[in-house]
């Protein structure tokens, strides 16, 4: 009892004195198994200690944490910058956890404005960090909203539910800059709100928080530093144990995704049915930098398009030149983005023609002169990297396509065959099938091992374009080694029936057994200006990654052969899976999407999985020769209105499921090790709408 007075009256300090500071550095030398804990804040952390609780809490479960901080009201970390005291606190370093808490509405500002100075801030501090302390974890801290909402909010943000959401927006949009989590503790403040609106978290001034709100804010942190549930009595900290426990179980549900639910996912998995290969869903367009994490996603191939080093154009760029004189040809370029995309441990696909072009000087899309010396220039591009031709190299490579969406400027021909301005292919339908034919059948004599093809048919326009290039083809004797199309689209769907489209066309017109590749695709909700911004972001979060892997999962199951992300270049807002830092990429949720799908094609047997009707939930397994299985069980939908968690039951017959292992990719984690209950012989875990898991199985 007398403990609990003692918190008390210091929780009615906190909440008097609310511009305070507080400053303390770890001594002493670090114990084995003690966690350093960094906190860096403002009131938000220090009205009612969240942070002594944080250590008490901790101290019931078994774990001893310490914490340096600096805490001082309303500061921000543009401020935080310039206090000695917190750059003291900071540079101490040997923390292995930093939880950073800036001014309570300042994220919210930086969604609604985009001030360039509160994320450079975060950044500088968090880089700080991680400066006097290598590998420590950090977590920007998303508080919660009030209904206090003081004179400057109140202009701002107009209501409390607006200051809620741009807080959400603002956090998620820093951490991923920033390379960073969002600790989600006003998500938990929402949940708490809604599940239990008897316990009150807001102090008096309905602004700071009080004794059960700095608990919920405790036990939020706590969870994301040890992964794992809450087990025999926590401390409750002078809250009301019957409240305490449900805090608890709210900071449960949001940080390790567990609650009571019926289970709805129910996933069976059939290690003795295989059904044939993991297929090279993983293929990429480009690639960032022969870096290390670009090494360990193992894209099998990385198609050239878009990059205008190998555009033709580029490597001979004076079409009256001779295209036998190893002169006419200027490969250094090319060169060096082909031995770097070597060094990438993928395999070149490499896309003849031209990149697209914007503005008002479009030389690329116009038709070559003469279509059987553009041909011959083509031939020597492919002896210059698989021969070695004019000092090049023995690359090997196999698949050789030959331009890019010719069909996307159709729509923009008047009736006398006039193009107008445009993007990829400046001629008649007529032209590019001539062109096609004339290349392939003239490389293909040439070159009878590799693999020629194309048309990469931009798949939102006219189908029948398609039915007039297979039988022009047919009718000019032409090879079509594979067949290539496009299509931008938010959801899997919509990518597996235009799948079953192409395959369609392909067996009417006699072609039964050509590879088809989707050669480009990526998350785009509509092409409007409103649409592509918002895609452009989405492609970086969670729910972009989710896509991705929910879709690599969908054309798993159907007669498709490879998929090209588009793009993996660092230059283009299409790249979900790189941030950057400095000259070095970071990875983002998608890279962990394209990540697990590596490890399905290393384990490299498909096999066949039960899931139901259940039309969020994707799932696809592997297993090894040895009988290791990967599971990759995700949650995608496009409704922005969907939040809410999922019991997952997945079973494995004849396997010990005890020893499975999970990584978790969500708005918490990047493929964070996460703990799994085996309960009646099936793993029970649970997903929020857009995130994904992956499970380990071993033999």
């Amino acid at each position: 009892m007398k403990r609990i007075l003692i918190i008390c009256m210091a929780a009615l300090l906190g909440c008097l004195s609310v511009s305070a500071q507080q400053f303390a550095l770890i001594e002493g030398p670090k114990e084995p198994g003690e966690v350093r804990v960094l906190c860096i804040g403002n009131s938000f952390t220090y009205v009612c200690h969240a942070d002594s609780m944080l250590t008490e809490i901790a101290a019931s479960q078994g774990m001893r944490v310490r914490i340096g901080k600096y805490l001082h009201g309303g500061r921000t970390f543009g401020q935080h910058l310039e206090i000695a005291r917190s750059r003291q606190a900071v540079e101490a370093g040997g923390y292995d956890y930093a939880f950073l808490q800036d001014q309570s509405s300042t994220p919210a500002k930086y969604a609604l404005t985009g001030d360039r100075t509160i994320l450079d801030n975060f950044i500088t501090l968090k880089d700080n960090v991680l400066k006097a302390s290598p590998g420590c974890t950090v977590f920007l801290e998303r508080t919660w909203t009030y209904p206090n909402l003081r004179s400057g909010n109140a202009e701002v943000f107009g209501s409390a539910d607006s200051l809620d959401a741009c807080l959400r927006r603002g956090c998620r949009m820093m951490a991923k800059e920033a390379g960073t989590s969002v600790s989600p503790i006003g998500d938990a403040f929402v949940l708490a709100g809604k599940k239990y609106p008897d316990i009150r978290l807001l102090a008096k001034d309905n602004h700071h928080q009080n004794l059960a709100g700095s608990y919920l804010k405790a036990c939020v942190n706590y969870l994301l530093i040890s992964k794992k549930p809450f087990r025999g009595e926590p401390a409750t900290c002078g809250v009301d144990p019957a409240e305490a426990a449900r805090l608890r179980s709210v900071a449960e549900e949001v940080v390790l995704m567990a609650s009571s639910l019926p289970a709805r996912g129910q996933v069976t998995v059939y290690p003795e049915i295989e059904t044939g290969p993991i297929k090279m869903m993983n293929a990429a367009n480009n690639y960032t930098s022969s870096d290390i994490l670009t090494q360990t996603l193992e894209v099998p191939y990385m198609r050239t398009h878009d990059c205008k080093v190998v555009d033709i154009q580029s490597v001979f760029p004076d079409f009256t030149k001779d295209p036998d004189d190893p002169a006419s040809y200027q490969f250094h370029h090319a060169d060096l983005y082909m031995k770097s995309l070597v060094a990438c441990n993928s395999k070149p696909y490499f896309r003849l023609g031209q990149s697209a072009e914007s503005g008002s000087n479009r030389l690329g899309p116009v038709p070559p002169p003469d279509f059987k010396k553009w041909a011959v220039i083509c031939e020597h591009v492919i002896r210059h990297y698989n021969e070695g031709w004019a000092d090049g190299f023995h690359m090997g490579i196999e698949y050789w396509e030959i331009w890019n969406e010719p069909n996307m400027d159709s729509r923009k021909y008047g009736k006398e065959g006039k193009w107008k301005d445009p993007s990829f292919w400046g001629g008649t339908d007529e032209d590019y099938f001539r062109l096609y034919t004339t290349t392939a059948k003239y490389l293909k004599k040439k070159f009878p091992r590799i693999k020629v093809g194309g048309p990469a048919f931009a798949g939102s326009y006219d189908q029948a374009w398609i039915d007039d290039f297979l039988q022009y083809v047919i009718k000019e004797k032409a090879p079509l080694d594979f067949f290539t199309y496009h299509k931008y689209a938010s959801h899997p769907e919509t990518l597996v029936q235009l799948t079953r489209d192409m395959r369609e066309h392909l067996k009417k017109n006699g072609f039964n057994n050509i590879d088809i590749h989707l050669g480009e695709w990526n998350y785009v909700k509509d092409w409007s200006s409103d649409g592509q911004e918002y895609s452009a972001r989405i492609r970086h979060e969670i729910k972009g990654a989710a896509f991705v892997a929910a879709t690599m999962s969908a054309l798993q199951l159907e007669d498709v052969q490879m998929l090209n992300y588009y793009d993996l270049r660092s230059t283009t807002s299409y790249n979900g899976a790189f941030g950057r830092s400095g000259q070095r990429p970071e990875p983002r949720s998608p890279y962990y999407a394209l990540l697990s799908w590596a490890k399905l094609a290393r384990l490299g047997t498909s096999v066949k999985v039960d899931l139901g009707k259940h039309t969020d939930f994707f799932v696809t397994a592997a297993k090894s020769k040895e009988g290791k299985l990967g599971i990759l069980v995700t949650r995608y939908n496009d409704d922005e209105t969907r939040f809410e968690r999922e019991r997952v039951e997945v079973s494995v017959p004849g396997y010990d499921l005890t020893k499975a292992t999970c990584h978790m990719t969500s708005d918490n984690f990047l493929f964070t090790e996460f703990p799994l209950t085996v309960k009646d012989g099936k793993i029970v875990f649970y997903l929020k709408t857009n995130c994904f898991a992956f499970v380990e199985v071993a033999p």
